[in-house]
């Protein structure tokens, strides 16, 4: 019975160890909110011609890391589930490679944002990492962020994000601003949409 008793304690230990290493989750100074999109989103892809060769359509979703004291947004996490991709022929007949997409099981907080394969993460976690700004507008607040991403043989091009939301919804951009090679992504104006959970 005592065996019993010291294999379950060490049972117990063992998974309180690794709860408190999950990362992500709302403690102390932190909060989090998830935001998702039930109607289909798209952006476009561009060639080294600076030319949208593909499509790519998906069911956006968000998990924002904010200050709870100040409201700023710290980090977030940005993608589109239960993606599709439509190539198509360009002026200059250089095509777009497809982008690589990932099992939904791998996305965090997957079940709570019901992501489906595949998906396309377009943001990782640590946009701190990134040029961030973050303001309030007759009570909308937004935050942007440029991302530096690899693409062909290593180039790096560059996208811009930007995001603006009150207490319902949330509506965002992507911005192709890579003057060098043009490999960047770009939304349509209002390109992204989502409901807050």
């Amino acid at each position: 019975m005592k065996r019993i008793s010291k294999i379950a304690f060490a049972a117990l230990i063992s998974l309180l160890a690794l709860a408190s290493c999950k990362k992500n989750t709302d403690t102390g100074a932190y909060g989090y909110s998830y935001w998702t999109g039930a109607i289909p989103n798209s952006y476009y892809m561009y060639n080294i011609m600076g030319e949208p060769g593909r499509t790519v359509t998906g069911k956006p979703f968000l998990v924002m890391k904010y200050d709870k004291v100040t409201l700023q947004v710290i980090d977030c996490e940005f993608g589109l589930s239960e993606v599709t991709q439509t190539g198509y022929s360009t002026p200059s007949g250089i095509g777009v490679a497809p982008e690589p997409t990932l099992n939904a099981s791998t996305i965090d907080y997957q079940s709570k944002l019901g992501l489906v394969s595949p998906v396309d993460l377009l943001v990782e976690w640590n946009i701190s990492g990134y040029t961030t700004k973050d303001s309030v507008i007759n009570g909308y607040q937004s935050f942007s962020f440029h991302r530096k991403s690899s693409g062909i043989g290593g180039i790096q091009y560059d996208d811009a994000f930007h995001f603006t939301y009150d207490n319902v919804s949330l509506h965002g951009t992507m911005q192709n601003i890579d003057t060098v090679y043009y490999l960047g992504n770009q939304s349509d104006s209002v390109g992204f949409n989502l409901l807050k959970l």
